[in-house]
């Protein structure tokens, strides 16, 4: 999710080179993992729905104490700082700025592209920002639902999102499942995510499920319930970028 246009035009370059020498079935897999790789270079990686994690970092102050200005008004950087949705049109309205279009941008090009963009307005603006993935995490937790989470948080993390492991969770008994099959499972993924590998190193994408096991035979049916039933999608917040 976070690869470089370059880095993606190389694999592009490999896949290309490699396919001749494969079978039929494997050249068909691969033709699919091509067409994606042109489609997310020329429209971008973000679709309607998705968001963004926004932070304009504080000019420091001329001099102590000065100011004079009221608590009633915001500066630029304040409202620039806020979580933005991509909207129908594949833009982000940003005050001061209006609609931002993201139509070619991919998810790695995303905080030097809105640099550029904020600094019309801003002279040389400090801007992180992280694009979020929604994902959906079920079984035994205590919140599950869908949360909107950067591409480099670890699988730990999103869980405690959730409020972690319910008395009938099974922390030990996780699946990642991608387009209804198991993606990852068993002792390759305990031991991912005992390495501290992210979301985007597993090759997680927007929509898959981290689904927590439960004790007992119901935990397909609970699991299948509680994702119909969580409509609120919950933002996971880092506290530093």
């Amino acid at each position: 999710m976070l690869a470089s246009r370059t880095g993606l035009l190389v694999t592009l370059d490999s896949l290309r080179l490699l396919r001749p020498s494969k079978t039929p079935a494997i050249q068909s897999q691969l033709d699919d993992e091509i067409r994606f790789g042109d489609q997310r270079l020329e429209a971008g990686d973000f679709k309607v729905g998705d968001r963004i994690l926004l932070q304009v970092e504080e000019p420091l102050p001329l001099a102590p104490g000065g100011g004079g200005g009221g608590a009633a008004s915001k500066s630029p950087e304040q409202l620039l700082t806020d979580t933005f949705t991509v909207t129908s049109t594949i833009a982000l309205n940003l005050p001061l700025l209006g609609a931002v279009p993201l139509h070619g941008v991919l998810r790695s090009e995303i905080e030097p592209y809105l640099t550029r963009q904020i600094g019309t307005r801003i002279r040389d603006p400090q801007v992180h920002a992280r694009p979020l993935v929604v994902v959906a995490v079920s079984g035994g937790v205590l919140r599950p639902g869908y949360y909107s989470v950067p591409a480099d948080a670890v699988i730990g993390t999103v869980i405690s999102s959730a409020g972690g492991g319910e008395k009938e969770g099974k922390i030990t008994d996780i699946k990642i499942i991608q387009h209804g099959k198991t993606k990852w499972e068993g002792v390759p993924l305990q031991r991912a995510i005992g390495e501290g590998k992210t979301l985007d190193d597993l090759g997680i994408q927007p929509g898959d499920e981290i689904a927590v096991g439960q004790k007992g035979s119901a935990g397909d049916a609970l699991r299948t319930i509680a994702l119909i039933l969580s409509i609120p999608v919950a933002i996971l917040t880092l506290s530093h970028f």
